[in-house]
C-alpha cells in the first residue's frame, strides 16, 4: 500500500511540474512577482512545521535585537523569496536568453569570474541561487554545480533539464569532489551551496554561525588545496521589479596565504552570515540549520528541533 501511495504521489508531483512548465513561462514578470507574494503568504500560513522552524531560527540569530513583528515579516518574506525562486526556475526556461539579459545583472564584484576563470563560487539558500548558474552558462562560463537528487526521479530529471538549460552541469553530492576537481582543472567554475548540515563523519567541521557552532562542509578547502582556484562568496537578490543582481565578496585566499580546510570553512560561513544579517529576508529560515550540537555544548542555547551528534567511532 505504501509503495502504491508513493507512486501516486510521485506521479502527481511530476504532473504539477509539467503544469508549471506549460503555464508559468507564459505569465508576465509582474504576474510572477504577485504570484510569488501570494504563494509565499499561503505557505507561511499553512506550513505550520516550517514556520515554527523559521521562528526558532530567527530567535537564535537575532534574539532581542529584532521585535517579534520584525521577525514575522522576515519569515513571510523568506517564504515569498523561495516561492519566487521556484517560479523562476520555470519562467527563465522560456525565452531564456532574452529574459536573462533583461532580468539578470552582474555587479562588478562578480565579473572577475568572467575575466579570470575558474572559481569556486560558494553561496547559500539565499536569494536566487539557481538563476546564477543559468546566467553564467549564457555568458560562456557554464558551471558545474553539486546538488542532492530528489526522491522523485521524474521530478529530478525535469529539474535537471531546467537547471542545465544554458550548458551548466549538475552532479550528485555523492562522489562529487573528484568530478568537480576535474572541472576546475579544465577551467570550468563550480558552484556549491554550503549552508547545509554536513557532520564531521561526512567530511564536515563545526564552526560558529550566528554565535553557535554548526556543521559545515570542508569541501571548499579541499577543492582549493587541490586546484588553487579562487574562492568567491557570492549571492543574488532581486529588486522590486524582479531584476536580479549577482554580487560577490573579495576572492580569497590572497597570494601566499595558506589556509586549512577548517579555516576556509569558518571564513566562508562568516561571510555568508554577514550577508544574511544585512538582508535576512532572502535566506531560507525554515531550514533546520542548528539541527546538531556537539558533546559539551549547552542544548538550551539551541532550537527545539536540535539533537546531539553521536560520537565518532574509534
Amino acid at each position: 500500500m505504501k509503495k502504491r501511495h508513493r507512486r501516486i504521489r510521485r506521479a502527481f508531483e511530476y504532473l504539477l511540474l509539467l503544469l508549471g512548465r506549460c503555464t508559468i513561462p507564459l505569465l508576465p514578470r509582474r504576474a510572477i512577482l504577485a504570484l510569488s507574494r501570494g504563494l509565499g503568504r499561503c505557505a507561511y500560513r499553512f506550513s505550520h512545521k516550517l514556520r515554527k522552524y523559521a521562528e526558532a531560527n530567527l530567535d537564535i540569530a537575532f534574539e532581542e535585537s529584532k521585535t517579534p513583528e520584525e521577525k514575522r515579516q522576515i519569515n513571510i518574506a523568506s517564504f515569498q523569496n523561495f516561492a519566487l525562486l521556484m517560479l523562476d526556475l520555470f519562467w527563465f526556461n522560456f525565452r531564456t536568453k532574452k529574459r536573462l539579459r533583461q532580468y539578470l545583472k552582474y555587479d562588478e564584484s562578480f565579473q572577475i569570474l568572467f575575466r579570470d576563470p575558474p572559481a569556486i563560487v560558494v553561496t547559500a539558500h539565499y536569494g536566487n541561487w539557481e538563476v546564477v548558474s543559468l546566467g553564467c552558462g549564457l555568458e560562456g562560463h557554464p558551471m558545474t554545480s553539486v546538488a542532492m537528487p530528489l526522491k522523485n526521479p521524474f521530478a529530478d530529471s525535469e529539474l535537471y533539464r531546467l537547471r542545465a538549460k544554458t550548458g551548466s552541469e549538475i552532479t550528485s553530492r555523492d562522489g562529487a569532489i573528484r568530478h568537480v576537481i576535474r572541472a576546475l582543472r579544465a577551467g570550468r567554475g563550480t558552484a556549491l551551496l554550503v549552508d547545509q548540515n554536513v557532520l564531521p563523519k561526512e567530511g564536515g567541521v563545526f564552526v560558529p554561525f550566528f554565535g553557535l557552532p554548526v556543521p559545515v562542509t570542508k569541501a571548499v578547502g579541499s577543492l582549493w588545496s587541490r586546484t588553487q582556484a579562487k574562492i568567491m562568496v557570492s549571492w543574488c537578490i532581486p529588486d522590486e521589479h524582479g531584476v536580479y543582481t549577482v554580487h560577490s565578496k573579495t576572492p580569497f585566499p590572497e597570494a601566499g596565504e595558506d589556509l586549512s580546510s577548517d579555516e576556509i570553512a569558518a571564513r566562508v560561513t562568516k561571510g555568508l552570515e554577514d550577508i544574511i544579517r544585512e538582508q535576512p529576508e532572502y535566506w531560507l529560515w525554515s531550514y533546520r540549520r542548528w539541527r546538531y550540537y556537539q558533546e559539551g555544548d549547552d542544548p538550551s542555547l539551541y532550537p527545539f528541533y536540535a539533537r546531539k551528534t553521536k560520537p565518532a567511532k574509534e
